[in-house]
Order: structure tokens, then sequence, then C-alpha cells
């Protein structure tokens, strides 16, 4: 390449004081020549620069106290932030372990051994939705983050998630763009807390952001039912229903919405086993998964471990996709169909 060692070096470091495109030219080759980054090199590196004893390790893992490793596919966000979590660790250099707490024989105290044995000092976490507590986890020996929950009990932790704020705003973007009047927001309950009540709060802001539409008030129920849904659906009669369910679209299909032209959906958690049906926002998952790796590691150049004494929350972007359930200039303008009463 007729560049010297150092100048090598820095590129692999994404060193600024290097023209853009001579770091994008090293960058390339080295991929070509299917170069990875030694953690123990960059650990000792990192010492020698700051002055501070760092121990890198060769194996990241993930420790998720929920769902079961069996149940993993009825989780598809979940999957595919742990994809993007394990390319992300190869990347920079690192093996990967997955540790799933409901699984046979998989209590804290022997994960907490194993932990030791295997030399891992960093691990990402994704906590049970369900459960109470937080399991009782060595975190003050680990560099830590917590993986796509927004869960106050890990408040004291680093964590990477998606962003609903920006999710709903980019679905009601959408629905202006598309012709609609109205928009409401319905989903069970559980999906808007996992999340700090972002879903719900992006609505309540969202009349300042777009004040040609009308915002109906959320449905966010804890009772998820066909009949909540259409009463809630009949009263207040939304064109673009916004959601993390699935059922929205069978029902209203089912009531004749759909045909009607009276309505559609966009859902807020888009994934490729929705198929074309859906048109939707997907959050990218694989960069939560990525993200959550990177606040891992950087504890682990800096040589911290334990609770940081600032939190740091990471949100990534997602990116809308179009399907049938919202086509380009969907609505019917007539307000006399006698569909759901």
């Amino acid at each position: 390449m007729g560049l010297s060692q150092n100048t090598v070096s820095l590129a692999l470091r994404n060193d600024s004081r290097l023209p853009e495109a001579t770091r994008a030219r090293v960058v390339e080759v080295a991929e070509q020549m299917g170069y990875r980054p030694d953690p123990l090199v960059a650990a000792l590196m990192a010492r020698l620069r700051t002055g501070r004893p760092v121990r890198a390790r060769e194996t990241l893992a993930c420790v998720l106290a929920g769902p079961a490793r069996a149940r993993r596919a009825e989780h598809p966000s979940l999957e595919r932030a742990l994809v993007g979590a394990k390319a992300r660790a190869t990347a920079l250099g690192y093996g990967w372990s997955e540790f799933w707490l409901k699984d046979e024989k998989m209590s804290t105290k022997r994960l907490s051994a194993v932990l030791t044995a295997r030399g891992i000092s960093g691990f990402i976490f994704h906590p049970d939705e369900a459960a109470d507590e937080v399991p009782d986890l060595p975190w003050e020996r680990h560099a830590t983050a917590v993986l796509a929950l927004l869960d106050r009990r890990l408040d004291g932790f680093h964590a990477a998630s998606i962003a609903p704020f920006r999710h709903v705003e980019t679905a009601l973007q959408m629905a202006l763009a598309r012709g609609a009047k109205s928009a409401g927001l319905a989903m069970p309950a559980r999906y808007d807390r996992l999340l700090e009540c972002l879903y719900t709060g992006a609505m309540a802001s969202a009349g300042a952001f777009f004040p040609n539409l009308r915002l109906a008030p959320s449905f966010v129920s804890e009772l998820w039912d066909h009949a909540g849904f259409v009463a809630w659906w009949r009263k207040h009669r939304p064109e673009v229903v916004l959601t993390r369910a699935v059922e929205p679209l069978s029902w209203m299909e089912a009531e004749g919405v759909l045909k009607a032209r009276l309505g559609s959906c966009v859902h807020l958690g888009w994934h490729a086993g929705l198929g074309g049906a859906w048109a939707g926002v997907d959050p990218q998952a694989e960069a939560v998964g990525a993200a959550c790796v990177d606040l891992v590691v950087e504890q682990l150049m800096s040589n911290e471990r334990g609770f940081p004494a600032v939190p740091k929350l990471v949100l990534t972007a997602g990116r809308w996709v179009d399907g049938a359930s919202l086509p380009p200039r969907f609505f019917n303008d007539s307000s006399d169909s006698d569909v759901l009463g």
C-alpha cells in the first residue's frame, strides 16, 4: 500500500489525524486479508497509553435471565440483537458465549463460577421481564451493559436499547405523507412498560410536531383483546393504528376496516418474519446488540468494572420498511361508512 507501519496502525484505530480516505483504504485491505484485532494486544496498548492496568479476556458473554433458550425463536428482536452482538464481538477479536439462566441446572451460583473459571470479565445482560428481582451475580467483578430493555431495576448500568420516540415519529411522518388525517397508538401495556412508557410518551408529545394530524388517545391496555380494540377504534376512528402487536391488522380486516379503506396499521417493531403484509419501523435490533458490546468493551479497555459513576444509555435509530398495511394514498375520503358502527 505504500504506507508506514505507524500509519496503518493509526488507520486501524480510526485515528482522526489521518485523512478519512486513507483510513477507509487501510480498513478495506485489512478486511480483505481477514484481519481481526487481538483484544489482548489492544488492552496492552491501552495500558501503555493510559498508564492504567488493563486486563483483557478472549471471550465476551451474554447472560440472559429470560426467556429460555428453547423459546428464543418466539422473540425475534432479541434473536436479532444476539446476532448483532456476536458479530460485533467477533469483529473486535473476542470469542462469544451465551448463558441462558432458565436452562436446566444453570443457577446464578453456577454461572458465577463458570464466568470466573473461563476468565470472562465482560458480559451483556438481558433481564427477565416477568421477574421481580435481578439475579444475584458478581456485578462488581465484571464490565456489564444491559441489552434491549429500559429496566428501572438496572438503571445503574450502561444500557443499549431501541428509540421508541424516534420510531413513533417516523411512523407518523409516513402516515402524514400518505394522506392520513388521524392516527392512534394501540398495544398491550407490557410493551410500553418494558420501554419506560416511551411509546405513550411519544404520542402525548406528538401534537406539537404534527399539528395536521388528529391524534387519538392511546389504547394501551392490560386487557388486550378484540372487543376492547374494536370499541376504541369505533370511538376514535384513527386512520393509522401504530402498534407493537400483530393482532390489530387481522382485527381490522375482520371488521371490514381495511376493505372499506378507512384505516391501516403500522408495526413499530417490524421484523422480516412479518413479511410484506406489514409496513413499519424496523428497530434494527442487530445494532442494539452491537452497541451493547461496544459499551462492555469500552469498560474493559479502561479497566472499569462494576457500577459506573455515570451510566450511559445508547438508543439506536430504526428504519422505515414499506408494506401492504400502509400503501400510498390508502385512505377513503368518505366519512359515511357504516363499518364498526
